[in-house]
């Protein structure tokens, strides 16, 4: 792709030059930046009914809400932000904490819901700006470059208003601005579609893994093996040497809260935990409890059952002792192969049978009271080895297609991230690559 015929030097030594009819400009002298909720206090949660709370972990990259993964906040909360300003289609949210960046344009929506403390709104003035312009924008790396600049925190990055509302913007012509923004528009589409492509294949993946560990941890490893009818509906027939036993026989349930002389102990929170796999996904600076919610002690070999949409399949066998959330059920597998035990928990049929007995609309929860009376079947310790043995060969060798598949996506964004910058700063010109009505 050429590039411009004649450049000029912007006046700003990190950005050095820029087209010659361009200017750079600050964020809000072509868009309002609004603060959701200037307290930066998160409204009390209602465990039932309510409306959503959104973080941009609930927002999908079309502008969507994902309502299952939201936490819900009353009315009058809703309420307070309406009074305050309007949320409409075009606008884009950003997010200024934890995860600082990943612009979302927001879609119009039939529901009523909060913007979190963590995110901001930033509504475009149309005579200057075309807000899919600015929305790419916000995606490139000068603005990676100045939240890593300008943010505070170690552990927890965060972004303070001012800071985005300074935040430096290339500005081509309004005319170039939608070349541009129609041009990205045509490019990512084929970088987001090779992307859900590699997607798609590691769903398939995740989804013959979960039945391979629950055909495996009901009907054993020996094909030619005689079966019975276990009496339990969930599991059917099981090999005829095991036994079927409630689970509060086989575990443990520990409910001991962590005090003030555990705070030092690694914390995990639901959000740790990768759905489907038992994988641990916080990053090692994380090894406090944040939340200000009561933990709940557990030791290495434990394994950890998310209560809380327990369609998610949060479960996880800690290598180290620890504090986790109280949306945890803590076990202790002392009759079973631990690692035998987060894969049965793991299990699709275990899995929906759990998720039949929830209660609560909005955040469903199951509890000890029914996992416990949930009948199991239990093969002898050399089985359970045998079976841990051989999951754990298969599981790995699936897990390695989807970190190679998950490889390529990254590889794929970091190019959309690429092309998106040298785009909107000048450095391609894409006026004659596309056609523009205006």
């Amino acid at each position: 792709m050429k590039r411009y015929s004649a450049y000029k030097d912007s006046g700003i030594e990190w950005i050095g030059e820029i087209p010659e009819d361009w200017s750079v400009t600050a964020l809000n002298k072509v868009a309002q930046v609004i603060d959701p909720e200037p307290s930066h206090r998160a409204p009390s949660m209602v465990s039932d009914g309510g409306m959503p709370y959104v973080g941009i972990r609930d927002l999908n990259k079309d502008g969507s809400i994902n309502v299952d993964t939201c936490r819900m906040i009353s009315e009058s909360s809703i309420k307070a932000q309406e009074m305050r300003f309007t949320k409409e289609k075009g606008d884009i949210v950003f997010c200024r904490v934890a995860t600082l960046g990943n612009p979302v344009m927001l879609n119009k929506y039939r529901m009523r819901f909060s913007l979190s403390a963590t995110l901001c709104l930033i509504k475009t003035d149309s005579s200057q700006v075309v807000s899919r312009y600015i929305y790419y924008y916000l995606d490139s790396l000068p603005i990676k470059l100045q939240s890593d600049l300008f943010s505070t925190g170690s552990t927890r990055k965060s972004l303070g208003m001012e800071t985005i509302r300074k935040f430096k913007v290339h500005m081509p012509s309004l005319n170039e601005q939608l070349t541009i923004a129609t041009y990205l528009d045509q490019q990512t589409a084929k970088i987001d579609a090779a992307i859900e492509k590699k997607e798609r294949i590691i769903e398939q993946l995740k989804e013959y893994r979960q039945s391979l560990i629950t055909e495996t941890v009901t009907r054993g490893l020996d094909p030619e093996t005689s079966m019975k009818d276990s009496g339990i509906e969930w599991i059917g027939e099981i090999p005829k040497g095991w036994e079927v036993k409630k689970l509060k026989h086989l575990v443990k349930r520990r409910a001991k809260n962590a005090s003030k002389k555990d705070a030092d102990l690694p914390y995990i929170g639901l959000e740790h935990i990768k759905g489907g796999t038992g994988e641990l996904v916080r990053n090692k600076e994380e090894s406090t409890d944040e939340s200000g919610e009561t933990s709940i002690l557990f030791k290495e070999g434990d394994v950890l059952f998310g209560k809380l949409r327990p369609y998610l399949a949060k479960v996880y066998n800690p290598k180290l002792s620890g504090k986790c959330s109280s949306e945890f059920l803590v076990l202790d597998s002392h009759s079973l192969s631990s690692t035998y035990l987060q894969n049965v928990l793991l299990s699709n049929d275990f899995i929906q049978l759990v998720n039949s007995s929830t209660f609560g609309a909005k955040m469903p929860r199951t509890n000890w009271g029914f996992i416990g009376n949930v009948r199991f079947m239990v093969p002898s310790l050399d089985e359970q080895k045998a079976i841990t043995d051989f999951l754990d060969q298969k599981t790995s060798q699936i897990d390695a297609v989807v970190q190679k598949n998950e490889g390529i996506i990254k590889k794929l964004r970091e190019y959309r991230q690429s092309l998106i910058s040298e785009v909107v700063t000048g450095k391609m010109d894409v006026r004659e690559a596309v056609e523009v009505d205006v």
